[in-house]
């Protein structure tokens, strides 16, 4: 059934292309542009972990059903030490 969402910061800027994942079930998409994401899992309990470059990852638990389509929306954390880590 289909899960979807958009992935944010704290301060509700998209993050694009962050990977959301079910490990268990070894399915993985990756977000668009704009943070938005969709995947179909069987009914149950999944846990969804969120992850980005410069954000540190997120786990989220979600309960599918066979009635209706979740909706879950998924806040990451910048990682500031990987950020500041980084110089050009």
């Amino acid at each position: 059934f289909n899960v979807s969402g958009q992935i944010t910061d704290a301060e509700n800027h998209s993050i694009g292309f962050a990977k959301v994942e079910v490990e268990k079930l070894k399915i993985a998409v990756f977000a668009d542009e704009n943070g938005r994401y969709e995947l179909t899992l069987p009914v149950g309990k999944h846990m969804l972990k969120c992850s980005a470059i410069g954000y540190f990852d997120e786990w989220v638990e979600i309960k599918t059903t066979a009635e209706k389509k979740v909706v879950k929306h998924i806040v990451l954390k910048p990682n500031e030490k990987l950020l500041s880590a980084v110089e050009i």
